[in-house]
């Protein structure tokens, strides 16, 4: 992604609202539950919620996308962050046409 674009989805993720649909580039991506707290606060280090990790994510992009391609990609999920139950995501229904 470029610093334009990254840009541009940081500003979208700036948004107070708990769910959006981003639009990177020509795509459009459906996010929600975006102030759920995904890491809990320890001492003075805050919550880190889903819309911190897209943002860091968003940053992080133009380095880790070109050693990502052409790759076979799974997650790990946490839904009720990470002192919740987890599964690994390996297949998608139907997955977006620019993945």
């Amino acid at each position: 992604m470029t610093e334009p674009a990254v840009a541009a989805v940081l500003a979208q993720l700036d948004d107070p609202g708990e769910k959006l649909t981003l639009a990177v580039g020509r795509e459009k991506v459906p996010v929600t539950s975006l102030d759920k707290a995904l890491w809990p606060a320890r001492g003075r280090t805050p919550a880190y919620t889903k819309r911190d990790l897209l943002r860091y994510l968003a940053g992080a992009s133009p380095a880790l996308l070109r050693h990502l391609a052409d790759r076979p990609v799974f997650v790990t999920r946490w839904p009720d962050g990470i002192t919740g139950q987890s599964f690994y995501q390996k297949v998608w229904d139907k997955a977006p046409n620019f993945v």
